[in-house]
């Protein structure tokens, strides 16, 4: 948890993005990092949680991609496991790149 909260302070984009969590949205879209987000999001304790996940510092997301492939179970089981706990944009993308990308799932590949 203190690797998140260490993490999300050097990320320019999640940093900029707890700022605006804490003290108030731009009118102009453009002018924030996941504006379309705006509804769903808080920060606690320098972490940026969307609903209940927890959004990951980009430092950090290949890391997570891999605690939640480990058991190379397929793209939909990962993200289900991703849903409840962690969030990024284009999580869902990055996580079907892995599983396309990773010599164990294609040889055990009905």
């Amino acid at each position: 948890m203190v690797q998140i909260q260490e993490e999300t302070l050097k990320d320019t984009t999640l940093s900029a993005l707890h700022e605006v969590t804490m003290g108030g949205w731009p009118e102009e879209r453009t002018d924030c990092p996941a504006h379309h987000y705006r509804d769903e999001l808080t920060a606690a304790d320098g972490l940026i949680l969307k609903s209940t996940p927890i959004f990951i510092p980009k430092s950090l997301q290949p890391d997570v991609l891999q605690q939640l492939h480990y058991a190379h179970q397929g793209a939909e089981k990962c993200k289900l496991r991703a849903k409840g706990s962690v969030f990024w944009a284009d999580i869902n993308k990055d996580i079907d790149e892995m599983v396309k990308s990773c010599p164990p799932c294609h040889r055990h590949q009905k």
